[in-house]
């Protein structure tokens, strides 16, 4: 069996919240496969069409310009990738 290749890219403009997310990432193992932004979202400058999936768990409903948000992140889809919300 080959080993997953799976990489995360995580954006939060909270600091601290950020930081425990890369403290738990460190302690499974998983930080070399990890990229922490601590920026918006439209300030991370991801590339175009460059995301197979993209999570926004219980975040959309917290950020003011939501529907310019989810027009970002359906930009950084590649096609045929999959954007999982929930609010």
């Amino acid at each position: 069996k080959t080993a997953s290749k799976a990489t995360a890219t995580l954006i939060n403009p909270d600091s601290s919240d950020l930081q425990a997310t890369e403290t738990l990432s460190n302690a499974l193992g998983l930080t070399s496969r990890c990229m922490f932004f601590n920026v918006v979202l439209d300030k991370a400058g991801l590339s175009p069409a460059s995301f197979d999936l993209i999570t926004c768990i219980s975040v959309l409903e917290h950020i003011p310009q939501d529907k310019a948000a989810v027009e970002i992140m359906w930009s950084l889809l590649r096609p045929g990738g999959k954007l999982i919300l929930t609010v």
